[in-house]
């Protein structure tokens, strides 16, 4: 099954929602909100977004359905219905643009955290619940860990509501990507209430890309069940589980690429490329011909390979971008150092 899946990473995250219509206007699933904190001192992230399930009083009223009309039903329809929608052991990515290169342009931190509108309905709404999801990238534990909760409760509780994550890693940017991780909880009755949730964590062996799709059903008497699924990723780390630094060029108004493959070897010191002793003025040279003069101290910059010299790098110019001498020293060195 081929997924729509958006990039992100740290400094930098992405994401692709589709909202799922299972019966008619009067039940939708959608999602709603999207966050992302990131802790300076530890090199954490952590992701949520904020999913609604949601029936309409009306509705349900008038297109009741002979098969949802019981408890037992409905709960019967959210599994068969949730299990549908469970992902593959493996999943496919290719990004076009990027088939052939060594490095990718993952999308932005900034455009994750981007939410959509949405008119407040909850007074006239039969049941309304939401469900927040929660991706953490633990570089003091190594982990990758993800979850959810219900956040909101309003109007007729359901009778179940069913949410499950699955965790994919792969060494590639580009191409197949494998299950390591999969959990689902579910909730029904009493247990249906605000802060019911469930986490499961992942230890990170080596550097990986990873994508997390979720997906959340919900089911009320009357009405077919309602599910929403999302993925987000691809996502890079290193093996402490931090995710790739994200850098904004505001001149030439460009991010700093990432490597494609999580997996680059070492190559021997004696066969690697040697750094141009020269590079600083070619690299300055070449970057005012092609994006003209940003006037910048640059002094206070350093020259980074992007993909390093000790991977099998070169000193070509597009292999080549400047950074401020703090941020490539705190941030960018010590991530590849924990490659």
């Amino acid at each position: 099954m081929f997924k729509k899946i958006l990039a992100l990473v740290f400094l930098l995250a992405l994401v692709a929602t589709s909202t799922i219509m299972l019966s008619t206007s009067a039940a939708q699933a959608e999602v709603i909100d999207r966050s992302i904190a990131h802790d300076e001192e530890t090199g954490n992230t952590t992701i949520n977004e904020t999913i609604v399930l949601e029936v309409d009083e009306n509705g349900v009223a008038k297109e009741s359905f002979e098969p949802f009309n019981t408890e037992s039903n409905i709960i019967e329809q959210a599994r068969n219905q949730f299990d549908a929608d469970l992902s593959e052991e493996t999943i496919e990515h290719f990004d076009f643009a990027s088939a052939q290169e060594d490095v990718v342009q993952l999308a932005p931190l900034e455009e994750f955290e981007k939410s959509e509108d949405k008119d407040d309905v909850r007074a006239q709404s039969g049941g309304y619940v939401q469900v927040q999801t929660t991706l953490d990238f633990n570089a003091t534990d190594k982990t990758v860990t993800y979850g959810a909760r219900i956040s909101q409760l309003v109007g007729t509780r359901p009778v179940v509501l069913i949410t499950g994550g699955t965790l994919y890693s792969s060494n590639s940017y580009n191409g197949t990507f494998s299950r390591v991780s999969h959990h689902t909880k579910e909730f029904t009755g009493p247990q249906i209430r605000i802060g019911a949730s469930y986490k499961k964590s992942y230890k990170v062996p080596s550097s990986k890309y990873f994508i997390t799709d979720y997906v959340s059903t919900a089911g009320w008497i009357g009405k077919a069940p309602l599910t929403e699924k999302t993925s987000i990723g691809p996502f890079l780390t290193n093996k402490k589980a931090a995710l790739y630094p994200q850098y904004y060029n505001s001149h030439n108004k460009r991010y700093m690429p990432a490597p494609a493959r999580a997996d680059m070897k070492v190559v021997p010191a004696d066969q690697r490329t040697k750094r141009d002793p020269k590079i600083i003025n070619k690299y300055q040279k070449w970057y005012i011909g092609q994006y003209g003069d940003p006037k910048i101290k640059w002094e206070s910059y350093d020259i980074h390979h992007i993909i390093p010299l000790k991977y099998g790098g070169t000193n070509a110019m597009n292999n080549l971008i400047h950074l401020p001498r703090d941020f490539h020293q705190k941030k960018v060195t010590p991530w590849w150092s924990a490659y």
